[in-house]
C-alpha cells in the first residue's frame, strides 16, 4: 500500500517549530557576533574619550605638583558610570594620584560574560604630555608621566545583556513569522499534492495493469508531480515485463541446472556441496567412488568423517572464515580413502551467501594429489640435504681458514722447539721442558687435523685398515669409564672387510657417538650397543645419496635405549655448536665432526630414533676390496743433502725456521718473504737453484703464480708447494701445472727432509744423472 498520512495540527506545528528554530539560530548567531563587535568597538572609543579628557587637566596638575587640582579633576572623571579607577603615575612608575570608587557587585553569570566579552580591554593607559614654551614663541611637548583608567565591567556587561535579549526576542519573532510562511507554501505546493497522489496510488492497486494509470492531481500535470506520476506509470509497465522475463529465466534455469547436474555427475574431478556444519547435500559419482560409497549413503553425512581427526579443525576454520568479499579459498588436506589409506587432496571451496551475508551452502571441487605430495617430500628432503651440505661446506671453509693461520704459528713453534732440543744436552731440565712443548704442539697438531677433517680438506692420513681392533680398544676403555648401570652389547663381525680411513678419526667418530649414547642413558641406565658388520647397499638404498655408489659397505652401528631425540631437534643435530646438553656436558661439535669425517671418508650416516625408546646411528664406510701400492705406508730415514734451495714464505718466523732447518740438513738456502723478490732473484740466476719451496697463500703473487713463472723460465726445476689450507688449488691441479709435491702445514723436519730428497732424486733420474747417496 502506498500512503501519505497528513495531519495539519501535528505535522505543520512540528515543521513550523523546526524551521523557526533553524532560522532563529542562524540569525541569532550573526546578531550575537555583530553585537560583540559593536560593544568592543564602543568600549575602545569610550576609553579613548575618557583618557583624553582626563589627560587634559591631569597633565598640568602633575607638572605643577598641584595634588588638589589633580584630585578634583580625577573625581570628575570618576563620576562617569563606567569608570572604576583613575591613576596618575610619574615617569619612574610611582603613583602620584589615585582615585577609585567601590566596584558594583555582579552575579556569577555577569562575571563570566564580562570576562569573556571584555578580556584584556578594561584598563587603558596613555602618556601625559605638557606644553612648554621656548624662547621665540616655539612650543614643545614634554612627557611627564602616565594616566591609567580602569573601566567597571558590570554596567558594560549589563547593558550588553539587555541589548542582546532585545535582539534575540526580535529575531525569534522574525524567525517564527518566516517559518509560518514557509510551512504554508510547502503545504500548498508539495504536501497536499503528494497526499492526493498517495490516495490515487492506493486506488490503482485494485485495477488491472491496463487500467492502472494514475490520475495527476489538478494543476500539476506539467510540473514535478506530473513527471513523478508519468515515471511511476512507466516503471509499473516495465515491472510487468520484468516479471514475465523472470518467469522465463526461472524455467531456463531449471533446465540448465538439470544439464549442469548431468555434466557434474560425469566429471572425473571430485565435486560436492555441503552445509555450514559439513553435512553433504550433493556428491558426484567420482566423489562417491573415491570413498567407496553409494550416493544415497553419502547424502546427509558430514564430510569431516572422511578426514583424519587431527586435520578437521585445520580444514573447517578457513572455510567458516569465508566472507562475501572473499568467498573462495584453496587448501590441501589428508583424507581416508576407500581402502583405508591416508591420501592427500587439493580442494577449491566457494561459499554462497544470501542478501544478509549469511552463508547458504558451500560448493567444492577437488583432486587427488598424493603422488605430487610424495614427490615434493622427496624433493624437499633432497633440498635439505643440499642445504646441509652447503652449510657444512661454508663452516668447513671458515674452519680451514682458521687452521691455515694456526698452522703457520704451530709450524714455527714445533720447528724452533725441535731445533732447540737438538742444541741442549739430552736429559737436562731444558731438554725435558722442550719435550713437553713438543708434546703440547703435537696435541695442537692433532686438533688442527680434526678441524681440517671437519672441513673435508685433510685426506692424506687415510690408509687401509681393519676397524675391528679400534672398536675393541674403544670398548675396553668404555667398560672402565661409563657407569655400571649401563651395559655394553658388542656385535663385531671378524670377517667384515677393510676400509680406507684415518685411525685417529675413526677412533674419534666412535668415541663421539658412544659418549652421546651413554650420556643419554646416564640418569636411568640402559644398554649401549656397538655393532660392526658387512652391508650390501642397492640403488634404492642410496636414492637420497646420489654421490654414493651401490656395492659392499662396512656398517658401524652405535645405539642406545635412552629417551631418543626430540623431533624439533632432528634437523639441527649435525649443526656445529648445536647441543641439548646442559652446560659442561659438551660443545655441540661432536656430531658435526662425525658428519664431516664421514663425508671425508666417502660414507654416510643414517639415523633412527623413537621418543622414549632410544637412538641408533648407522655409519656406512665403503669396503676396500683391493689395496694399491700408494696406500702402503713405509718408514723412511731423515736424509740430508747439499743442493741450493730457494725458500719463500710471507711469514717471517717460518722463513727463519725454514732457513735454519734446511741448513741443518746440509742445504744452501736463500730464504725470502716476498714472492716478487723471489722471482727477480730466480730470474737473475735461473741455474743457481736445485729446488723451489714456496707457500701457497702470499700477498702480491701466490705460490702457484710464482711456480708458474719459474717453470716458464726453467721447466726442469722441481717445486714443492706448502699450505695450511687450500680451497684455491687441489693436489691434482698442482701436479698438472708442473708442481712436484703438495705439502700440508705444519711442516716438520721428519716430514720435509725425505720429501725434499725424494723430489731431487726423482728429477735427477729423469735427467739421467746418478743420484747421490742420501746422508743420514
Amino acid at each position: 500500500m502506498y500512503s501519505i498520512k497528513h495531519s495539519l495540527t501535528k505535522q505543520q506545528a512540528t515543521r513550523i517549530f523546526v524551521v523557526a528554530a533553524v532560522i532563529f539560530f542562524i540569525l541569532s548567531f550573526f546578531e550575537l557576533n555583530l553585537a560583540i563587535k559593536q560593544k568592543r568597538t564602543f568600549l575602545t572609543s569610550l576609553q579613548d574619550q575618557i583618557v583624553n579628557l582626563a589627560s587634559k587637566g591631569a597633565g598640568q596638575a602633575l607638572w605643577s605638583l598641584d595634588a588638589s587640582q589633580g584630585t578634583m579633576h580625577l573625581d570628575a572623571i570618576l563620576n562617569i558610570n563606567v569608570v572604576q579607577q583613575v591613576d596618575i603615575l610619574e615617569l619612574n612608575g610611582t603613583t602620584f594620584i589615585s582615585r577609585k570608587k567601590q566596584k558594583k557587585v555582579a552575579t556569577p553569570f555577569e562575571q563570566r560574560i564580562g570576562q569573556w566579552l571584555f578580556a584584556n580591554m578594561l584598563v587603558s593607559r596613555q602618556p601625559l604630555y605638557v606644553s612648554l614654551k621656548k624662547t621665540g614663541g616655539v612650543s614643545r611637548e614634554k612627557n611627564i608621566g602616565t594616566i591609567s583608567v580602569t573601566m567597571d565591567p558590570v554596567p558594560l556587561t549589563r547593558q550588553f545583556i539587555r541589548d542582546v535579549l532585545i535582539k534575540i526576542i526580535g529575531e525569534a519573532l522574525r524567525a517564527l513569522l518566516l517559518a509560518i510562511i514557509f510551512s504554508i507554501v510547502l503545504h500548498r505546493f508539495l504536501t497536499r499534492p503528494l497526499a492526493s497522489l498517495g490516495n490515487q496510488i492506493n486506488i490503482s492497486e485494485t485495477k488491472s495493469p491496463e487500467e492502472n494509470l494514475l490520475t495527476v492531481p489538478t494543476g500539476h500535470e506539467n510540473d514535478e508531480i506530473g513527471i513523478i506520476v508519468q515515471q511511476f506509470n512507466q516503471k509499473h509497465r516495465d515491472m510487468e515485463q520484468a516479471i514475465e522475463k523472470l518467469q522465463q529465466s526461472e524455467k531456463s534455469m531449471r533446465e540448465s541446472e538439470e544439464r549442469y547436474r548431468g555434466v557434474v555427475e560425469d566429471l572425473p574431478a571430485l565435486v560436492c556441496s555441503f552445509l555450514q556444519d559439513g553435512t553433504i547435500m550433493f556428491a558426484n559419482r567420482a566423489y562417491c567412488n573415491y570413498f567407496g560409497r553409494q550416493p544415497e549413503e553419502m547424502l546427509g553425512v558430514s564430510f569431516l568423517t572422511l578426514i583424519p581427526e587431527t586435520e578437521r579443525e585445520k580444514v573447517m576454520t578457513p572455510i567458516l572464515a569465508l566472507t562475501p568479499e572473499a568467498p573462495c579459498m584453496n587448501h590441501e588436506h589428508q583424507v581416508i580413502a576407500a581402502d583405508g589409506t591416508v591420501r592427500w587432496q587439493r580442494w577449491v571451496d566457494r561459499a554462497l551467501f544470501d542478501d544478509a551475508g549469511k552463508p547458504v551452502i558451500y560448493q567444492a571441487i577437488g583432486e587427488d594429489i598424493t603422488d605430487r605430495k610424495l614427490t615434493e617430500e622427496r624433493q624437499e628432503k633432497l633440498e635439505k640435504q643440499l642445504q646441509q651440505a652447503h652449510k657444512m661446506e661454508a663452516i668447513g671453509t671458515l674452519a680451514g681458514g682458521i687452521a691455515h693461520d694456526f698452522n703457520n704459528i704451530l709450524g714455527a713453534i714445533l720447528g724452533f722447539t725441535d731445533m732447540a732440543k737438538d742444541d741442549v744436552p739430552r736429559g737436562s731440565a731444558l731438554y725435558n721442558n722442550l719435550e713437553q712443548v713438543l708434546v703440547a704442539g703435537n696435541r695442537a697438531k692433532d686438533l688442527v687435523a680434526q678441524i681440517l677433517a671437519f672441513s673435508r680438506q685433510d685426506k692424506h692420513a687415510q690408509q687401509p685398515l681393519q676397524p675391528q681392533p679400534i672398536i675393541k680398544e674403544i670398548t675396553k676403555f668404555l667398560r672402565s669409564s661409563i657407569p655400571a648401570s649401563i651395559s655394553i652389547d658388542l656385535d663385531i663381525d671378524e670377517k667384515c672387510g677393510m676400509i680406507k680411513a684415518d685411525p685417529t678419526q675413526l677412533h674419534q667418530v666412535v668415541m663421539n657417538l658412544c659418549t652421546n649414547a651413554y650420556q643419554a642413558m646416564e640418569k636411568d641406565g640402559g644398554t649401549l650397543s656397538i655393532g660392526l658388520n658387512r652391508a650390501e647397499l642397492t640403488a634404492d638404498d642410496l636414492r637420497d645419496e646420489p654421490s654414493l655408489r651401490p656395492g659392499p659397505y662396512v656398517l658401524l652401528a652405535v645405539g642406545d635405549t635412552g629417551p631418543g631425540i626430540e623431533p624439533a631437534s632432528l634437523k639441527y643435530i649435525f649443526d656445529p655448536f648445536y647441543t641439548t646438553k646442559e652446560v659442561g656436558k659438551g660443545t655441540g661439535m661432536g656430531l658435526a665432526v662425525v658428519h664431516g669425517i664421514m663425508k671425508n671418508h666417502g660414507g654416510m650416516i643414517r639415523l633412527q630414533t623413537t621418543t622414549g625408546q632410544g637412538t641408533d646411528f648407522h655409519l656406512y664406510f665403503p669396503e676396500l676390496l683391493k689395496i694399491s701400492e700408494k696406500d702402503s705406508v713405509t718408514e723412511q730415514l731423515i736424509p740430508t743433502g747439499d743442493e741450493q734451495i730457494l725458500f719463500v714464505d710471507d711469514e717471517t718466523l717460518l722463513v727463519d725456521l725454514g732457513k735454519q732447518l734446511l741448513e741443518r740438513l746440509g742445504y744452501s738456502v736463500t730464504a725470502l718473504t716476498d714472492s716478487l723478490e723471489a722471482l727477480e732473484v730466480f730470474k737473475a740466476q735461473p741455474d743457481r737453484f736445485d729446488l723451489i719451496i714456496t707457500d701457497l697463500a702470499m700477498p702480491n703473487m701466490s705460490g702457484t703464480e710464482l711456480a708458474r713463472e719459474i717453470l716458464a723460465l726453467r721447466e726442469d726445476i722441481p717445486v714443492i708447494l706448502c699450505t695450511g689450507y687450500s680451497s684455491i688449488i687441489s693436489k691434482d691441479e698442482a701436479f698438472a701445472m708442473g708442481i712436484d709435491e703438495f705439502v700440508m702445514k705444519p711442516v716438520v723436519k721428519k716430514d720435509i727432509a725425505p720429501l725434499i730428497r725424494k723430489v731431487l732424486n726423482r728429477k735427477r733420474l729423469t735427467q739421467g744423472h746418478s743420484d747421490k747417496s742420501p746422508k743420514t
